[in-house]
């Protein structure tokens, strides 16, 4: 929205500054996914929409991974490898063209 973004930014802030408690958060979003016509939809779900459809649209998953906040690029791989099908087609392709 314009502001300057740094590691200690508040991603949820009351007006007064104040923190949110994570109950509040999430009953706010489930609020809001009920309004919206998507009951079913959790808040951490949005984590998992936002790696499938960065890996999808092919950002490396070591990428993703940082963004995740995993360890390890393996733990994404292994969460998320199923949202990226055709990799190995995709492999051996590029690998017949190579030669």
């Amino acid at each position: 929205m314009g502001d300057v973004l740094t590691p200690k930014t508040l991603v949820f802030e009351r007006a007064d500054g104040t923190i949110p408690s994570p109950d509040s958060v999430t009953h706010a979003f489930a609020k809001f996914a009920r309004r919206v016509g998507v009951p079913g939809v959790r808040f951490h779900d949005l984590r998992h929409t936002h790696a499938s459809l960065m890996l999808k649209s092919g950002v490396h998953p070591k990428i993703v991974s940082e963004r995740l906040g995993h360890s390890s690029v393996s733990i994404t791989l292994d969460v998320y490898s199923h949202v990226v099908p055709g990799h190995q087609q995709a492999a051996a392709k590029t690998f017949d063209e190579t030669l």
